[in-house]
């Protein structure tokens, strides 16, 4: 994973659930072309309601890419980074900021 933040991370984990591969591996990153909304995801977990995040999700208009326990906690939490990004954007752009600044 190429640098793209301010903290680097380390992390072993052993499969779960589905089939070990290196698509498995974490850190499961969530990219955007927005550095503040670049998002890297490890965890020590095993989320069991899958189906009903991936419904919240659809509903709040988001299409995640799979219906693993990381990918759903990531798009969770980036769906929520994407609104703050937007409303401070939305706020300093208001006041005359420069957003290029």
């Amino acid at each position: 994973v190429p640098f793209c933040g301010e903290a680097l991370l380390a992390h072993v984990r052993y499969g779960t659930d589905s089939e070990n591969s290196i698509d498995r591996c974490h850190p499961v990153t969530r990219e955007s072309n927005w550095m503040t909304r670049n998002l890297i995801l490890a965890g020590n977990f095993n989320i069991t309601n899958n189906e009903d995040l991936f419904s919240s999700l659809v509903k709040l208009g988001q299409h995640p890419r799979e219906l693993s326990d990381t990918i759903m906690l990531l798009e969770k939490v980036g769906h929520f980074v994407d609104k703050e990004n937007n409303d401070l954007y939305v706020k300093y752009s208001a006041s005359g900021h420069d957003p290029q600044t």
